[in-house]
């Protein structure tokens, strides 16, 4: 039996080539940057909203931290802590931070405060930080003396003086056990004072490298010549001044405590010794008589 109907048409290839070919989605047209159409409205939207959240949250929060008692330096100094004080008391400490007592812990200069700190005499160094709500740690680092000045001229009184030539003034209270030296004076520059102390603790440090330890018994060191410590010891109730140089140190002390006796047996008392030659020992005798200098 027939059936009738339209005949399928079947498409060859040269008609696929040659016909046109609609596309299946519509073509996407890109858009510049300058479109707004183009924009992602709800992000921008979003974050915007966020943005003046959050400006709004820390404007609030500041208002509260400069305004709220719980944010407050307490007015009386029980909110400031500090450590590191050896000898120096803490009411130098307290009275560079009295003008900020009762402020809003905020409005504290930390780094001002810090260079007022600096400039007390005993502080050499200092770290300041904020501890919310309301209080401020300060530790601080305080100078070291390393000996007693016998000053000639300026300055005054027991002078002590620290690793980095810093004059320092006695605290009350304070003692040291500390050597005396001569040498050095309150318009002695810095850089000439930091050389004279780096060979006192250069001979400290070489005198004691071993037991027994030497330095107890350097009370007086001359520091005049930047290359030569000269040291005042006393040996068996004698007072020797021994030119020690600027190096071998122990050794040379010991050549001096293992010869002295007889190098005076044989030249007399003897009241300066310089110690700087290794085959030589220069001696000056401790009577009235000329200087004689004499070698072994």
């Amino acid at each position: 039996m027939a059936v009738e109907g339209k005949p399928r048409s079947r498409k060859t290839k040269g008609d696929q080539a040659d016909g046109f070919q609609r596309r299946s989605r519509p073509v996407r047209v890109r858009r510049g940057v300058a479109d707004w159409r183009s924009w992602p409205w709800r992000k921008i939207v979003i974050f915007s909203v966020l943005g003046v959240l959050s400006a709004s949250a820390l404007s609030a929060l500041s208002g509260y931290v400069h305004t709220s008692e719980r944010f407050r330096f307490p007015s009386d100094g029980s909110g400031l802590a500090v450590s590191g004080l050896e000898r120096l008391g803490p009411q130098p400490i307290q009275r560079v931070f009295e003008t900020a007592f009762g402020k809003p812990l905020a409005e504290v200069d930390l780094e001002a405060r810090r260079k007022d700190l600096l400039e007390l005499q005993w502080v050499r160094g200092a770290t300041i930080s904020r501890i919310w709500p309301d209080r401020v740690w300060v530790d601080v680092i305080e100078r070291q003396p390393v000996a007693y000045l016998r000053l000639k001229s300026g300055r005054r009184g027991n002078t002590l003086i620290d690793r980095d030539g810093a004059l320092l003034d006695p605290l009350p209270g304070v003692q040291f056990d500390l050597p005396v030296v001569d040498g050095i004076e309150a318009d002695t520059s810095v850089a000439d004072r930091l050389k004279r102390v780096q060979l006192l603790e250069k001979l400290v440090a070489d005198l004691d490298r071993e037991e027994p330890a030497y330095s107890e018994h350097f009370g007086q060191i001359d520091l005049s010549d930047a290359q030569n410590a000269v040291a005042t010891v006393v040996r068996k109730g004698e007072v020797f001044q021994l030119a020690m140089g600027d190096k071998l140190f122990r050794h040379r002390f010991e050549a001096f405590l293992d010869g002295v006796a007889s190098w005076e047996k044989t030249y007399g008392k003897l009241s300066k010794i310089d110690l700087r030659f290794e085959d030589k020992v220069f001696g000056e005798q401790l009577q009235d008589e000329p200087a004689n200098r004499r070698s072994r």
